[in-house]
This record gives structure tokens, C-alpha cells and sequence, in this order.
């Protein structure tokens, strides 16, 4: 009775059609989707958001480095370029505040590109099914997860697990 029954209401075509349906899911709009959702939408406000984090973070405080910028502006006020003994300290001086001065704490816009696809990838890679469930229902099915892929995008990026964020450190 429930052979009869359920070869009734799902015919063997509509079984194929069915599990092509999936497969083309799962194989091609999936990654389409994610490729284009990523491209458009998560890359660039991660890549934003992160450009503003890195403006916004001021330089450390270092009384060492201050005080000798101080010193070296009051040498060159002073004319201390002119005299050669005072010309040399004044040389090793710079040299020595640029070996102070703080390593690295900015990122190249490829950098930042590279960081936010990584994370972006993780992103999804985190939602397991619920994005093949989206993309399978033609999306019109979106779970919480997928209206938080930009925050979450944004988290991996912050966590480190894409690259070091100087300022962070």
C-alpha cells in the first residue's frame, strides 16, 4: 500500500530531477553564490571595517622615542647641521629613532583583500549545510547564520586565523 503510495507521489522522473537538483546545487550554485556573496558583499565591508580598526589605533607610547624626536628638532633648530661633530651625533640620533620608531603596524590593501577572502571562506566554511539549504531553496530560506556572515566574516579576520593584524599585537 505504501509502495504504491509513494511511487505515486514521487515518480522515479521526479526523484532524478530531484537529486540532479541537488547535485547542481551542491557542485555549481553553491560556490557560485558563495564566490558572488563574498565578492560583493563580505570582502569589502570586512575590507572596510578592518581600514577603519587599523586608522583608528594610535601609534604606542614610547617616552624614549619622544624624547629623543625632541632632541633631534631642537638640534636641527639650533643649526647643529652646520657643525660637523654635531652633524654626526645628529646622524646617529636619527638613526637610532628610526630603529625605535615601531615596526609595522599598517597593512597593504592587498593585504587586507587577502585577509578578508580568507575569512570569508572560513565563514562559510563554519555554516556547514545551512548555505546548500539556502542556495537549494532558491533562497528564499535564510537562516540566522547567513544574515550574520558579515560579522562573522569580520570575527575570523579579527581572531588572527587569516593573518597577523599588526595593530593587534
Amino acid at each position: 500500500m505504501f509502495d504504491t503510495l509513494i511511487t505515486r507521489l514521487f515518480p522515479a522522473a521526479l526523484l532524478g530531477g530531484l537529486a540532479l537538483y541537488l547535485l547542481a546545487t551542491m557542485l555549481w550554485l553553491q560556490p557560485l553564490v558563495e564566490r558572488r556573496m563574498a565578492e560583493k558583499q563580505l570582502t569589502p565591508a570586512c575590507e572596510v571595517a578592518l581600514e577603519t580598526e587599523q586608522e583608528s589605533t594610535p601609534l604606542p607610547e614610547n617616552p624614549q622615542r619622544f624624547q629623543l624626536e625632541m632632541t633631534i628638532r631642537m638640534l636641527e633648530d639650533l643649526g647643529a647641521d652646520q657643525i660637523p661633530i654635531l652633524r654626526e651625533q645628529l646622524q646617529f640620533a636619527r638613526q637610532k629613532l628610526q630603529a625605535m620608531s615601531p615596526r609595522r603596524l599598517r597593512i597593504t590593501n592587498i593585504e587586507r583583500g587577502t585577509i578578508c577572502g580568507c575569512s570569508a571562506d572560513k565563514a562559510f566554511g563554519a555554516l556547514g549545510f545551512g548555505m546548500t539549504f539556502h542556495v537549494a531553496s532558491a533562497r528564499t530560506y535564510t537562516s540566522t547564520k547567513i544574515n550574520s556572515l558579515p560579522q562573522s566574516t569580520l570575527a575570523f579576520a579579527q581572531s588572527g586565523q587569516c593573518g597577523d593584524l599588526p595593530w593587534k599585537g
